[in-house]
């Protein structure tokens, strides 16, 4: 199979790039400047290549060459952390929408789109963009298949879990937004990466149309989340609660400043604190799906 990758360039995506060239040809969509290339390593005697393509995911006329050549998209591409919230509905709606409309021109045989748990406008303007971008996939007249990821562990750059784990070695207190009671479900990046190669291997009629959460096999809040962190570490510092009000000043703060990386983003407040589906029954009846449980030798992998 011939796959056409977005949002590959760290975290998951690159991850996952490892696993698919193995066994398939692979187009990585990428707005750096860098020609076609091959990977240097060698699998059972056969080189493995990676293509990448420059372009830009709202400018179809950057990749439709190179997508013609695809049977299958894996659409990870997204604007998480801004202060820009037009750059949310941009890259992430926008962004879908012209992929969709690309891929049903180029025959594309299979949609995968990443999406997340953290769903709804209820979740700030990213979780919002996310929804937006859901419903112009299943609109559409691919098939397609949703993978909604949880909080990923196992990824050592980004955001998310590795910058709380980045922030509470750094600083000399835990810093806990609000009371912490709000649920989160970790969830290892092998195990996201598995359901999305069993979803790309599977029979049409078994993933057609379907919405996969990829989440941990155990919700907890984020004060539970915290004391295991700071157990597997060896971590022995204050809790210091910072209630939401201050964040929410602080976050715009950063906005009015004009910083291009602020610690964080007037929209990620909401996005912690939406109730989010933890049920994965649907991947375990499918596929057998059996996350990980959180464990301190796991979260020490993060080193």
């Amino acid at each position: 199979m011939t796959l056409f990758i977005t949002g590959a360039s760290r975290g998951i995506g690159r991850m996952l790039i490892d696993k698919l060239t193995t066994r398939h040809e692979v187009y990585v969509l990428t707005r750096h400047d860098r020609n076609v290339q091959t990977s240097p390593r060698t699998i059972s005697n056969l080189e493995s290549f990676v293509n990448y393509v420059h372009g830009n995911l709202t400018n179809p006329q950057s990749y439709s060459k190179e997508l013609s050549r695809c049977n299958a998209i894996i659409h990870l591409a997204a604007a998480t952390h801004t202060n820009d919230v037009q750059q949310y509905y941009t890259v992430n709606v926008e962004g879908t929408k012209l992929l969709c409309e690309a891929a049903q021109k180029a025959g594309i045989q299979q949609f995968i789109h990443i999406s997340t748990r953290a769903i709804g406008a209820n979740g700030g303007a990213y979780s919002d963009s996310k929804d937006k971008a859901e419903y112009i996939i299943r609109q559409s007249n691919l098939n397609w298949t949703i993978i909604r990821p949880s909080e990923v562990y196992g990824v050592i750059e980004g955001e998310g879990i590795a910058k709380i784990i980045r922030t509470a070695r750094e600083l000399p207190f835990m810093l806990i937004p609000g009371d912490g009671s709000y649920k989160i479900a970790p969830v290892h990046v092998a195990d996201v990466i598995g359901l999305i190669l069993r979803v790309i291997d599977a029979p049409e009629n078994i993933v057609k149309h379907k919405i996969y959460n990829a989440a941990g096999p155990e919700e907890m809040t984020y004060l539970e989340f915290v004391d295991r962190l700071m157990e597997a570490y060896n971590i022995k510092k204050m809790k210091l609660h910072i209630p939401f009000w201050v964040l929410k000043v602080a976050a715009e703060a950063f906005a009015l400043s004009g910083w291009q990386k602020p610690p964080f983003v007037k929209d990620q407040i909401p996005r912690l604190i939406l109730e989010k589906n933890a049920d994965i029954s649907l991947a375990v009846a499918d596929f057998g799906y059996a996350p990980h449980a959180l464990n301190a030798a796991m979260l020490l992998d993060l080193r």
